[in-house]
């Protein structure tokens, strides 16, 4: 039995492994997040998290106004990077300082509040670069992974409230 159990975990092993995308290194994972702007999705967070009393929200509120929008980017790179692969940072940091993907993050950050989120109409020139198949692929990955990313976000506003 453990003979057949080997046997199958060296078949099945090397497909897993390549299956399973390259974790982004810290730098590139790093201008991700300077491009989405992660210091406002950190604020937004902030924002949206429930506190015990006004004065609290205040306090945690003016902890993460001091800290520089690098210090977040430098502190979310590390787990941000074992999310997405290194050709989906890429390709998305790319995206996202591009001129419709600042205008998503223009819509993201700065919208009134809405029950849906409402995409920007593309111009001609950006539906044809919206159509790329690297960019499709790296929009259905980030997708998946932004949940995740914003998570962590959560995480470090929860680090940064009790001063770590």
């Amino acid at each position: 039995m453990k003979r057949i159990l080997a046997a199958a975990l060296t078949l099945v092993l090397p497909f897993a492994a390549a299956a399973a995308p390259a974790a982004a290194s810290p730098k590139t994972t790093h201008d991700l997040l300077a491009a989405i702007q992660a210091e406002k999705l950190v604020r937004m967070k902030a924002g949206m998290a429930r506190y015990a009393n006004e004065q609290q929200r205040q306090a945690v509120t003016a902890r993460i106004e001091a800290v520089p929008a690098e210090t977040i980017y430098s502190r979310l790179s590390g787990p941000v990077a074992k999310l997405v692969s290194e050709a989906t940072a890429a390709e998305m940091t790319r995206f996202f300082r591009g001129s419709y993907g600042q205008k998503l993050v223009h819509a993201k950050y700065n919208s009134g509040p809405s029950l849906y989120a409402q995409e920007p109409k593309p111009t001609a020139a950006e539906a044809a670069e919206l159509k790329r198949p690297a960019v499709v692929q790296a929009r259905a990955a980030y997708a998946q992974a932004e949940a995740a990313i914003e998570h962590e976000a959560f995480l470090l506003v929860t680090q940064l409230g009790n001063g770590k």
